[in-house]
C-alpha cells in the first residue's frame, strides 16, 4: 500500500494454483468433519476458522455434505477437545467475562448457523467474537447440529493443513 505495508502474498509456480481465497488476516485453524460419536450420521466436510488479530473476531468458514436438505441449523466451537467420545465434546466455548455475564455468541441470534441446499450440502461463513483467539481455540471440537438441535457432526480444530477432507 502507500505506506509500504505488505497487502498480499503469493507463491509463483507452474500450472494452475487452484482457488485463491483473498487476503488472509491473522491465523487459521482447520477441522475435518465426520459423524458425531454414537450417531449414524453420514455428514462430512471441512471447517476453517480464521482469526483477525486486529479485532479478535473469528470467521468460521464451512463446507458440509450429506446433511438434512434445505435447513438452517447450528454449528459451533465447543469446550471439549475430542470427537471420539461424546462425553468429551462439551458445550459452547466462549469467554463469559469476569462476571460471567457475556452472552453465548454461538447462537442463531449471533449468526452461528449453516444452511443447506435441496441436496443437503452447505457452504458459507459467518463472523463472531467468542472472546478467545487462535491459541485458545486450537484443538477444540467443532460440532454440527441438525434442525432439531441434535449433534450430527464433529471435528477437532488444528494448526496444520488438513488437506482434502473425505
Amino acid at each position: 500500500d502507500s505506506t509500504g505495508a505488505r497487502v498480499g502474498c503469493g507463491v509463483l509456480g507452474k500450472g494452475k494454483t487452484g482457488q485463491c481465497i483473498g487476503p488472509a488476516k491473522g491465523k487459521k485453524l482447520q477441522a475435518c468433519i465426520t459423524a458425531y460419536p454414537g450417531t449414524i450420521s453420514t455428514v462430512s466436510g471441512k471447517v476453517v476458522v480464521r482469526f483477525d488479530e486486529d479485532t479478535d473476531d473469528l470467521t468460521y468458514e464451512y463446507k458440509f455434505r450429506d446433511l438434512e436438505a434445505s435447513v438452517v441449523a447450528g454449528t459451533h466451537i465447543h469446550s471439549g477437545t475430542a470427537c471420539d467420545d461424546a462425553t468429551l465434546v462439551g458445550g459452547h466455548y466462549w469467554d463469559k467475562g469476569p462476571n460471567g455475564t457475556i452472552p453465548d455468541p454461538w447462537t442463531a441470534e449471533y449468526g452461528a448457523v449453516y444452511s443447506t441446499n435441496a441436496g443437503g450440502n452447505g457452504k458459507g461463513s459467518f463472523t463472531i467474537n467468542s472472546g478467545y483467539g487462535f491459541e485458545e481455540n486450537d484443538l477444540h471440537a467443532v460440532v454440527l447440529h441438525d434442525s432439531t438441535g441434535a449433534r450430527v457432526g464433529c471435528g477437532v480444530l488444528g494448526k496444520g493443513k488438513t488437506g482434502p477432507c473425505a
